[in-house]
């Protein structure tokens, strides 16, 4: 006789936004994660293809967590010559946190972050990073 099992699972949607300027369209866009995130950023090389870049111009991003995943890391790319506003929300902030991550472009550190709680940061041209974080029980898989 076989065991029942039970998963539960909850949506993680996690939304990147500009403050535009007048006059500028912006247009959502829905983005899936594509394959596992790694659970760390790059290091001084170059990002590698394990990482997705996304950009932040209204896109929503699905992912989840794997029932042994706690960390998820992905690329964000600003490619506007000034300094961009970006802000960010999760769905579920109660089982999944998520920061902004400023980086120095030349050794890819952290220079600063922001987290839910913020909900924006102001971010130079380049290449930063978004950091989703489980909290709480790892025992089921976060979809």
């Amino acid at each position: 006789m076989h065991g029942a099992r039970v998963v539960i699972s909850t949506s993680i949607v996690a939304l990147i936004f500009t403050f535009s300027c007048t006059g500028e369209t912006q247009q959502n866009s829905i983005l899936e994660e594509l394959g596992d995130a790694p659970s760390k950023l790059w290091d001084s090389n170059e990002i590698g293809e394990q990482w997705q870049i996304i950009s932040p111009n209204n896109s929503t991003t699905l992912g989840s967590f794997s029932s042994n995943d706690s960390v998820d890391v992905f690329a964000l790319e600003i490619s506007s010559t000034n300094w961009t506003m970006v802000g960010f929300w999760v769905s579920d902030n109660e089982t999944v946190r998520i920061s902004i991550q400023r980086l120095n472009q030349s050794t890819w550190t952290i220079v600063e972050f922001a987290d839910g709680e913020q909900g924006e940061l102001g971010l130079d041209p380049g290449v930063h990073a978004i950091r989703l974080e489980r909290n709480g029980d790892f025992e089921g898989e976060i979809a």
